[in-house]
């Protein structure tokens, strides 16, 4: 989880926040790279339309989502965030709401972001490790989940 915790710093993290919506959620995660530098406001509109336009496909697993748009002038580098909300969320995802983990990632081409998906994906993989990370209570917390190796 290395590239993981090096793209998480705690101004990209926010944990256990109430959104009334989806597109609030994926807001909220987009402010957080916006802060950051990684992208431009636009990215985020585009985040939201791509998931108006394709439905909830980025609802990868029961309780998570990853949010993102294609790669672009709206990218400055790349960057992810992560917001834990309480209580849940819909997204509209006919298996796997409601949605507890909203990851965003933002990427400079089609290349650059895949070691941070792989890990992504290894993280996702491994349930204890999810409910570990929706259970973290501060970005400490959520440093040690990811700092542990993973048990698949």
């Amino acid at each position: 989880m290395e590239q993981l915790l090096q793209l998480l710093t705690e101004n990209r993290v926010l944990q256990h926040v109430q959104v009334k919506d989806w597109q609030e959620a994926v807001r909220t995660a987009g402010a957080l790279l916006l802060k950051a530098g990684d992208i431009r406001e636009a990215y985020i509109e585009s985040s939201i339309q791509a998931a108006k336009e394709l439905g909830a496909y980025f609802v990868v697993r029961p309780g998570v989502a990853l949010s993102h748009a294609r790669p672009g002038a709206d990218v400055n580098r790349v960057g992810l965030s992560l917001v834990t909300m309480t209580p849940p969320v819909s997204f509209g995802h006919p298996h796997n709401d409601p949605v507890f983990l909203l990851f965003m990632f933002a990427t400079l081409d089609n290349e650059s972001h895949l070691d941070m998906l792989r890990e992504i994906v290894e993280l996702l993989c491994d349930d204890s490790m999810v409910n570990a990370i929706i259970r973290a209570s501060d970005y400490a917390g959520l440093t040690n989940v990811l700092s542990q190796p993973s048990n698949r």
